[in-house]
């Protein structure tokens, strides 16, 4: 089979998940954490730039892919991104403001308990930890 005919064959069989967009900053606070409650297990969301107000949670297989550098925002009130599902991703995101007490260990991102996770291509600002993980 030839390389055009196997790139068709791919083109034709292949489905990408699900993709969910996030609007940009008019979002109210918790409208981030809506659309990940609300997506289907291994869907894409792709999230505008803009604030988006923390904690966020990540309890199902999501993969939230920012657009333009779209802030979470923990505003100094523990872990900002917490992952605790086997499979999710969270990639082009500014993460900043976890809180800054020593005796909870805070995260800009903390991975409880799950495997495969991905947390690359972020910028972490103004946290106690970068990222942690607890199993």
């Amino acid at each position: 089979m030839g390389l055009w005919a196997l790139a068709l064959l791919l083109l034709i069989i292949w489905r990408p998940s699900p993709t969910v967009r996030a609007a940009g900053p008019e979002l109210p606070s918790q409208a981030l954490q809506e659309r990940i409650d609300a997506a289907p297990p291994g869907a894409t969301l792709q999230v505008e730039g803009g604030i988006y107000i923390g904690p966020i949670r990540l309890h199902k297989p999501v993969h939230l892919v920012g657009k333009g550098w779209p802030i979470i925002d923990g505003r100094e009130e523990g872990d900002v991104v917490t992952i605790e599902a086997s499979g999710a991703s969270i990639s082009g995101f500014v993460i900043r403001g976890s809180s800054w007490s020593p005796s909870r260990t805070p995260a800009a991102v903390k991975v409880k308990e799950a495997k495969q996770v991905t947390v690359r291509g972020n910028r972490i600002e103004q946290s106690f930890f970068g990222s942690r993980s607890h199993r």
